[in-house]
């Protein structure tokens, strides 16, 4: 049996023995070549199977577009695929031939990372790949992704390193460029105005612009991960109910979606932003909804301007006819003033009690003149008469008037190079004079009322409550009363609405005319317990300039001259002609009354020719379809250069008053008049 099997032949038995210590013997003998033919059948199908294995694994490895190779353990490239050529530009068999070539091809700068991998596992237990670049055999570079690990047969015995090498040069280009396009996308959001906030399917949030991270109060560290809702919350603008997320919405419905109008963003810090927006989804390549976008804006500026603009265009429409209505209501008070004065001129020939009602209804008209001029102020008809001034003595003198006598206390603070203002300084203390007898009132007559002044610079890209870009004076009118419910602190400057007993209506009206007249700004804020403020900003005059001052006015009237000489009175209304000429009549003067100015060139210029000439003329400004005062001077002018032209209206809807010398007139007189403020102003404009 021994033979045999030293011969090769493993297919026998061993039979016949007795069942003795011999027969034992042979029966482990037989099993031991049953053992052998079994063990040699299965080396030759291993044999037979890794030639097999072998074979396709050359021929995957001959046709795979990735380098294969297979180091020795000493280090020699046994085997290198053909693809190679293609990926270096180098053979199998110079690869086979240099083992260092491919650590040759590496670049200098990437060859340590290429010299010093260690085979490294991932915690997968993967092989952990490497990149490095090489030059190509015709000059180029090349980026490859490399990965190999060490190869052990069954018995554990190591085998060398098998190793792939792939092209990845295309992959890197393009996630560079990608890297890029982010880069640039990052640097865009980062940049726009507008908030831009992304979230995922699940509404968490991805990603906020700087934009968005100051209007919501979020950093992004801290808001990605959050819900949106936590981050970016809506509620309506009226009653303040929360909105729906628009954000949700684009999710659920894959389309773009808007906000309503008016629709608030409720900050981090509480505050509110009135915003505008809109969302969207995002989609991928795949079609795939994979997040959404939301894009918003703040609007708090736009709808504060907006609002003012409505504001300005009401107070202007409604000061049309407040203008209308004072010029009527002047004509009429010029009747009864006119009348009235006319009675008391003789009052000696009057009872006492008739001269005491008389005084009394003269003291009602003069009243009523006096809310008429505050209608003309608040419309466009009280054109301010400008001057160069300071503010500060003209603010204390103001403030100090109206607190005069009472326990109020008022904190002035000025800063100290406070620019001059081009303005109007009775218009101007009139707005002081009411902001701060308005605090008065508030307070009870009791309490502190702080006044502060500086100087205030408004940037092209920074408008401020749509006033043009340059220097102003900012004024701050504070007052510790209980504050004004915010449902009506926007209406706190339409005329005519008081809260008052007493009140017209017109005071804060009055303010806001004469400071938009000016082209400057007046604003309220109020907290109910902590007061209101007011805030004004007037232009201001960084350099002192040079501003003509208007022509002082006698303060007290000349030496009375004889009351002599024709007068020419022009006026629309019949009564007031009659009025002006009984006036003037009395007086001594030899009055003449016409209707348009028409009439009254045509009459100027025949008492001329006759030798006759009217020492002065009185006219009305507007004459509702005819000519006007102002076109009656020029044509009076023209043949006769020193006519004395008396202006005299109860309202002007442009600065003819405020100008009236450059109009050619040389005084002024207002409606209603009293018969001694008319005589007065011809004894300053007639010779004696």
């Amino acid at each position: 049996g021994v033979s045999r099997i030293i011969s090769g032949d493993y297919r026998f038995s061993l039979s016949g023995f007795p069942r003795d210590e011999i027969g034992d013997l042979a029966d482990k003998f037989n099993q031991m070549v049953e053992k052998l033919r079994t063990d040699r059948q299965r080396r030759k199908l291993a044999e037979r199977e890794l030639r097999e294995s072998e074979k396709r694994y050359r021929m995957v490895a001959n046709f795979a577009y990735d380098m294969e190779c297979w180091r020795d353990v000493d280090g020699r490239m046994i085997y290198v695929s053909p693809s190679c050529e293609s990926l270096t530009g180098y053979s199998p068999a110079e690869f086979l031939a240099d083992p260092r070539l491919m650590e040759k091809l590496v670049l200098p700068e990437d060859r340590p990372v290429f010299i010093d991998h260690n085979h490294e596992m991932t915690l997968a237990g993967l092989p952990k790949p490497i990149e490095f670049r090489i030059r190509h055999k015709d000059g180029r570079i090349r980026w490859f992704n490399h990965i190999c690990r060490p190869v052990f047969d069954e018995s554990g015995e190591n085998l060398g390193i098998r190793g792939s090498n792939r092209d990845v040069t295309e992959q890197k280009l393009a996630t560079e460029s990608l890297a890029a396009e982010r880069e640039k996308l990052a640097v865009t959001l980062r940049s726009i105005a507008d908030g831009v906030i992304t979230v995922d399917n699940q509404g968490r949030v991805t990603m906020l612009n700087r934009a968005a991270e100051k209007m919501t109060g979020w950093p992004q560290q801290e808001a990605v991960g959050r819900p949106l809702e936590e981050v970016f919350q809506v509620v309506s603008e009226y009653g303040h109910r929360p909105l729906a997320n628009p954000v949700a919405i684009a999710l659920r419905e894959k389309k773009t979606t808007e906000l309503s109008d008016n629709s608030l963003l409720v900050t981090r810090d509480g505050r509110q932003l009135v915003i505008g927006d809109s969302a969207a989804p995002i989609i991928d390549l795949a079609g795939e909804t994979i997040g959404a976008v939301l894009v918003f804006r703040d609007l708090t500026d736009k709808r504060r301007l907006l609002d003012e603009m409505r504001k300005a265009e009401k107070i202007e429409s409604i000061g049309l006819l407040a203008g209308g209505i004072a010029h009527d209501f002047n004509n009429l008070l010029q009747g009864i003033r006119g009348s009235l004065s006319l009675s008391l001129a003789n009052e000696e020939q009057l009872p006492p009690l008739v001269i005491r009602n008389l005084q009394r209804a003269e003291e009602a008209t003069r009243q009523a003149s006096a809310l008429a001029q505050q209608l003309l102020t608040f419309s466009r008809g009280g054109e301010p008469q400008v001057s160069e001034i300071d503010l500060q003595p003209l603010v204390v003198e103001a403030a100090n008037f109206v607190l005069h006598g009472s326990n109020v206390v008022v904190r002035y603070e000025f800063e100290p190079d406070l620019h001059r203002v081009l303005a109007d300084p009775g218009q101007i203390g009139q707005v002081v004079h009411n902001l701060v007898l308005n605090a008065k009132q508030a307070m009870n007559d009791s309490g502190v009322i702080s006044i502060r002044a500086g100087n205030f610079t408004v940037k092209p890209d920074e408008p401020w409550y749509g006033l043009p870009a340059g220097s102003y004076v900012k004024i701050h009118v504070h007052d510790q009363g209980p504050g004004i419910p915010q449902e009506i602190i926007d209406k706190v400057f339409d005329p005519y609405f008081t809260t008052k007993e007493d009140g017209r209506g017109l005071g804060l009206a009055t303010c806001y005319s004469i400071i938009k007249n000016h082209g400057g700004h007046i604003s309220i804020s109020s907290v109910l317990g902590d007061g209101t403020t007011f805030v004004i900003f007037l232009p201001a005059i960084e350099k002192r300039e040079e501003v003509p001052e208007p022509a002082p006015e006698e303060t007290e009237s000349p030496a009375a001259a004889p009351a002599t000489g024709r007068i020419l009175v022009m006026d629309d209304e019949e009564l007031i002609r009659e009025i002006a000429c009984e006036m003037l009549a009395m007086a001594g003067y030899q009055p003449t009354g016409v209707a348009d100015g028409a009439a009254a060139v045509k009459l100027y210029r025949q008492a001329m020719a006759a030798g006759e000439p009217f020492a002065a003329v009185i006219s009305d400004l507007t004459v509702p379809g005819g000519m006007g005062g102002q076109e009656m001077a020029r044509e009076i002018l023209r043949f006769d250069a020193d006519a004395r032209i008396i202006v005299s209206s109860g309202y002007a809807s442009d600065a003819v008053l405020a100008n009236y010398r450059q109009a050619g007139f040389v005084a002024v007189i207002n409606k209603p008049y009293k018969m001694a403020e008319l005589l007065k102003v011809l004894q300053q404009v007639l010779p004696t």
